[in-house]
């Protein structure tokens, strides 16, 4: 079974978020992997069957702010997989549309991103090291020894705070929807 883990919880509470000219604006972690997730599923057929059948769930952690999962769903590290949908800024985010991080112990993982590529996706691929600057929802999966990545939509963000209170990172809906098609293709690689 496939989990994607796009996180719900915020690091303050009301967060702004609007959509002008073709660009969301505001607290962006997580709206973005919430519904870069869910177009994946709406858009595409055959997603919504494997979840329909069982074979792919989601899971909206409310503790990956803050380190933990809360009230995760039992998995089998033989089984089951899990992608963590989620957003970052920075240097390392230019010129890409998406980016697997902390992967762990993920099945033909460089096989399956050099295809994405040969279809024409721009993928960063960085392996999980534990280093606590990388630090996100993974390391917990890692923790219960479950196959884990975390799929990584880059927006941008003033100083590389994507955690800013002024909430006023951007995001263009091109971006979001590219990332959402990169999702489903990865998704149909693993079935």
């Amino acid at each position: 079974m496939i989990l994607l883990a796009p996180h719900t919880d915020t690091v303050f509470n009301n967060p702004k978020i609007a959509y002008e000219n073709g660009q969301h604006i505001g607290l962006l972690d997580n709206f973005i992997g919430v519904l870069c997730t869910y177009l994946t599923l709406y858009q595409h057929e055959a997603i919504r069957a494997l979840e329909q059948d069982g074979e792919l769930k989601i899971y909206h952690n409310r503790g990956e702010e803050y380190g933990y999962l809360l009230d995760p769903p039992d998995l089998d590290p033989g089984e089951d997989l899990v992608i963590v949908v989620d957003v970052c800024a920075g240097d390392h985010y230019q010129d890409i549309d998406v980016s697997f991080e902390n992967i762990w112990n993920f099945p033909d993982i460089d096989e399956t991103i050099a295809e994405l590529r040969r279809e024409g996706y721009r993928i960063a691929q960085r392996p999980y090291t534990g280093d606590p600057a990388d630090t996100d929802e993974a390391f917990a999966w890692i923790e219960k020894g479950i196959p884990v990545l975390s799929f990584i939509i880059p927006i941008q963000a003033k100083e590389n705070n994507w955690h800013r209170i002024a909430c006023d990172n951007t995001v263009a809906a091109t971006v979001v929807a590219k990332a959402a098609n990169c999702l489903a293709r990865f998704i149909s690689h693993l079935i």
